[in-house]
């Protein structure tokens, strides 16, 4: 398929995700900008359903692919920590991989696209040979440092060898590489001799009105009280905090930890639990499901704090600067965030609150403390936020990708 010269008609622009696309608020913010810029979007997410599904909605398509019923059943069978589940699980994965390249690739061949957007390293492979097959341009938006993730770095060496030239092979090969920080980008750079990537913050849609969609923890929560709120947002996994806040609550009167996101291991939500009424905290900690992306934002509005404690579990973990600390900026409430480069530039850099060492409760207790039970700074912060909120918000960050997609076409 020869490229388009024009742009009278609309780009096809193919995405590849291995989540839902449910709650992934960068892909489809970018999908939506995209469609704006006259492109044909089309997300192709990861279902951990049988059966393949096709929904539309804000302008592009998202297929969700199946997953078999054999290994559905498969995959959920072992949660054990012992090296033969281990391995049993991994070679799951690797083989829900290559049933999901191999059912989008067979969707694909009927339907080809101008530009192929690879949404982080695991569909990076898949792109670059659709884009090769069908002649045209690829694109890798890397969320995080893939291979310098726990999960891979517990790979035997040979093994990490491998994905390293791959991932080589292919970022060579891209017509644009995008990332979330400058951290990322200078490594992606060093690491490949690679142009340097382009930084596209993970920043929310800032309502006009925060409070505009009525909701209220409190509401919500009518134990809560008077209580300080003390709010933790996204995914709940392991290495984010969560057990060092519980713990730290025992030495903060008057406040409450609310826990808002989508539970990845309902194994773990129920430790988080099971810790709480251990130490008599279960009704000083709260869990809230997820909530649609533009609704993050103004969820937060009712919390006074927000937390991002992600431990230095890994290189990509270090160099990390996840959305939710923009979601509180876009919220208007303080922080205490990890003491990391990418955190404390932002947190400590620009006064909206204060960062610590994440595994040291006594140093976290003293941190939220140190923001919640200090009048004075407490307010400044807050203001300091409020006064950010435009500056990080996708309304000003998307205009980079419009242009850098302009160029593309």
């Amino acid at each position: 398929m020869s490229r388009k010269t024009s742009k009278t008609s609309p780009y096809r622009v193919h995405m590849f995700v291995t989540n839902s696309c449910e709650y992934d608020g960068r892909v489809r913010k970018e999908a939506e900008i995209l469609v704006q810029e006259n492109c044909r979007v089309t997300v192709f997410a990861h279902s951990r359903e049988e059966r393949t599904r096709h929904v539309s909605g804000h302008g592009f398509d998202i297929i969700r692919i199946g997953t078999s019923f054999a290994l559905r059943i498969f995959r959920g069978g072992f949660h054990s920590g012992n090296g033969l589940h281990r391995l049993l699980r991994g070679l799951v994965k690797i083989v829900l991989f290559l049933e999901y390249y191999f059912r989008v690739i067979l969707l694909v061949s009927q339907k080809p696209a101008d530009i192929y957007h690879a949404h982080d390293f695991n569909t990076l492979p898949l792109a670059l040979v659709l884009a090769k097959w069908h002649r045209a341009k690829l694109v890798y938006d890397s969320h995080e440092l893939y291979l310098q993730t726990r999960q891979i770095l517990g790979l035997p060496v040979f093994a990490q060898k491998l994905l390293r030239n791959v991932e080589s092979y292919c970022i060579r090969r891209c017509h644009l590489v995008l990332t979330v920080s400058d951290s990322f980008a200078q490594i992606l750079h060093d690491t490949y001799a690679i142009g340097r990537p382009r930084v596209l913050m993970n920043v929310p849609m800032i309502p006009e009105c925060n409070s505009c969609n009525g909701y209220s923890f409190r509401e919500e929560f009518q134990d809560i009280g008077d209580s300080k709120i003390i709010l933790f947002v996204g995914a709940i996994v392991p290495k984010r905090g969560l057990e060092v806040v519980i713990n730290s609550l025992l030495h903060l009167e008057g406040c409450v930890l609310v826990i808002m996101g989508f539970e990845v291991d309902p194994f773990y939500k129920s430790g988080l639990n099971r810790l709480a009424r251990e130490m008599n905290l279960h009704k000083k900690v709260y869990f809230k499901g997820a909530v649609e992306p533009e609704q993050v934002v103004p969820h937060c509005s009712s919390a006074d704090l927000g937390i991002v404690l992600t431990k230095n579990d890994s290189p990509s973990y270090f160099s990390t600067l996840p959305n939710k600390i923009f979601e509180y900026i876009g919220a208007g409430i303080p922080v205490v965030g990890s003491h990391f480069p990418e955190l404390d530039s932002i947190i400590t850099g620009l006064d909206i609150g204060v960062t610590c060492k994440p595994d040291d409760p006594v140093e976290v207790t003293k941190s939220i403390r140190s923001v919640l039970f200090d009048e004075s700074a407490y307010v400044r912060m807050k203001n300091n936020a409020v006064a950010l909120r435009k500056k990080f918000s996708w309304e000003n960050e998307s205009i980079h990708l419009r242009k850098w997609y302009q160029q593309l076409m």
